[in-house]
């Protein structure tokens, strides 16, 4: 029954992503995935010193945003928004009233949460629940909206759209530029508090694995179905069905992300700088999106254990013992410092 569950609710997401993506897509820009990254060199993720200026102003009650130093963003991509909530139990609730950097006795430690692709009102809400769940453990959490989804995306566009496209030069560049940012934030907040950690969820699960393998400071890290292997999901997933054909007419192939080129953006194959002790990995024994094996491989080669659920990819994020779990994790690592 789970599978039936799990794999019923991924079929459904995947007739509802064709149906809101169906004829927005981008065509295929011409140019190769692996000589547009190779262009880069050693700079595909540049350093946050070297993205220079990086400074959240609030904006209401709950809201930041921040013009994005990366080079290139255009349009309402430049302008980056989050989500803050903030810590609700212990001394951490009556500190994390005040502003960042406000010269706190004890400021509370800070969360970035992740969310995953084409994210709309409804997944919204989902994640706002998992952050006032995680804020109820004195932890302080930031949820910024990731390159081209919700406040970030142009009129008329869906959340989402240009982040995972045929044109696969601009959706690699969405997310180095996701991780970039992500760096820049937890630059930012490590000058306000003790210890910052990170939870990602499917593309942003796959934003996290990435900031792991650039930085050895993360205090705690929670990986939810990350995208540890992009060619499969790209070439067996049905959730981008659509997307396959486009990409293989514009000569890409599965081949081609065995580059060495592409090593910098595919988790499985790169090492991550943080122990084993401070990463929670969760997935889906079902799950129709992101490939069972390729989060087992990357388990496997990070030294990590993996804690399976009975889900697919929907039905993990619908369920709360996951979210209980990785609340029981971070408030262990973020706040006991294990």
């Amino acid at each position: 029954m789970p599978y039936l569950t799990a794999h019923f609710l991924d079929r459904v997401n995947e007739w509802l992503v064709r149906t809101r993506l169906s004829g927005r897509l981008p065509p295929h820009c011409g140019t190769s995935v692996v000589e547009h990254m190779r262009g880069f060199g050693d700079a595909i993720h540049p350093s946050p010193q070297m993205l220079g200026g990086f400074e959240p102003e609030h904006v209401s009650r709950s809201l930041w945003k921040a013009v994005s130093p990366w080079p290139g963003a255009e349009g309402n991509n430049k302008i980056w928004y989050a989500e803050r909530f903030m810590p609700r139990s212990g001394t951490s609730s009556v500190a994390g009233r005040q502003t960042p950097g406000a010269g706190q006795d004890d400021p509370p430690p800070a969360l970035i949460l992740l969310h995953g692709w084409l994210l709309d009102r409804a997944q919204l809400a989902i994640y706002r629940s998992w952050a006032r769940h995680v804020a109820k453990r004195g932890i302080e959490v930031w949820m910024p909206f990731l390159p081209y989804h919700m406040r970030r995306a142009d009129p008329g566009e869906v959340s989402g759209q240009r982040a995972l496209s045929p044109d696969l030069s601009t959706s690699f560049d969405m997310v180095r530029q996701a991780v970039a940012e992500a760096r820049l934030l937890a630059r930012w907040l490590r000058r306000r508090t003790t210890r910052v950690g990170i939870w990602g969820m499917s593309l942003g699960g796959w934003v996290a694995a990435l900031t792991t393998t650039l930085d050895d400071d993360w205090d705690a890290v929670a990986l939810w179905a990350p995208v540890a292997a992009p060619a499969e999901v790209l070439f067996e997933s049905g959730l981008v069905e659509l997307l396959r054909e486009a990409i293989i007419e514009g000569g890409t192939s599965e081949d081609d992300f065995a580059a060495p080129e592409l090593a910098p953006m595919t988790p499985t194959r790169s090492d991550t700088k943080i122990h084993r002790s401070t990463m929670l990995v969760v997935a889906g024994a079902y799950d129709q999106v992101i490939s069972p094996r390729s989060v087992a491989r990357l388990a496997c080669r990070w030294n990590v254990d993996v804690h399976w659920v009975p889900h697919g990819h929907i039905s993990l994020m619908a369920s709360r013992a996951p979210v209980r779990h990785t609340a029981n994790f971070l408030e262990h690592t973020l706040l006991t410092g294990c």
